[in-house]
């Protein structure tokens, strides 16, 4: 390898690791410091995985679907009162050509 050569990559490997650890103390020194602490402190605790769960559930969907390509099973969300549903195109492939897309809606309470 040419000198010039070891050179231009030394020079290279050099500014790498003076960027990162400019980076870095840029980072540590802009970071918020106490504000982080509170998001992983109590408010982070009292988060009710359980409630969470409730309230989203109603959301979700099964998506049943066949076609010439195969079958399959997947998941989907409910964006709007209109009943706008949000999937992976993967989830519907199969069934693009003329197949069949049945949507299982979550169960309503009352």
């Amino acid at each position: 390898m040419r000198r010039e050569s070891k050179t231009l990559i030394a020079g290279a490997a050099a500014l790498c690791v003076a960027s990162g650890v400019a980076g870095g103390l840029l980072g540590a020194w802009w970071s918020p410091g106490e504000k982080a602490a509170a998001v992983n402190g109590p408010a982070a605790a009292a988060c009710d995985v359980t409630g969470v769960a409730q309230r989203v559930f109603p959301s979700l969907v099964t998506i049943q679907v066949a076609g010439a390509e195969g079958s399959g099973l997947g998941s989907g969300s409910v964006l709007d009162r209109d009943g706008h549903i949000l999937t992976n195109d993967h989830v519907i492939a199969s069934a693009a050509a003329g197949g069949r897309i049945v949507v299982d809606f979550a169960p309503r309470e009352g």
